[in-house]
């Protein structure tokens, strides 16, 4: 169940931030200043977006399939609650 919280908080966020700059995108195309610089930021910012959503998404199928068992061996201690 944590694992698909977590799958759903990363896609969640990744739509989200879509949908924020669609929105500005369109409603204030006009007002938008392009140059090569902000145009680098907002890619920069996209993908770092997507790696977040991404290491989520690996984090929640890590929960999903019971990957924390073989860390239980080394003795590592992981609480769900």
């Amino acid at each position: 169940m944590l694992g698909h919280a977590i799958q759903f908080l990363g896609r969640l966020s990744f739509v989200y931030i879509g949908g924020m700059f669609s929105v500005v995108f369109f409603t204030r195309f006009e007002e938008l200043e392009f140059s090569i610089w902000k145009v680098l930021f907002l890619l920069t910012v996209l993908f770092s977006l997507f790696c977040y959503t991404l290491d989520l998404e690996r984090i929640a199928k890590a929960f999903a399939e019971g990957v924390a068992e073989p860390a239980r061996r080394v003795g590592v201690v992981i609480s769900l609650s």
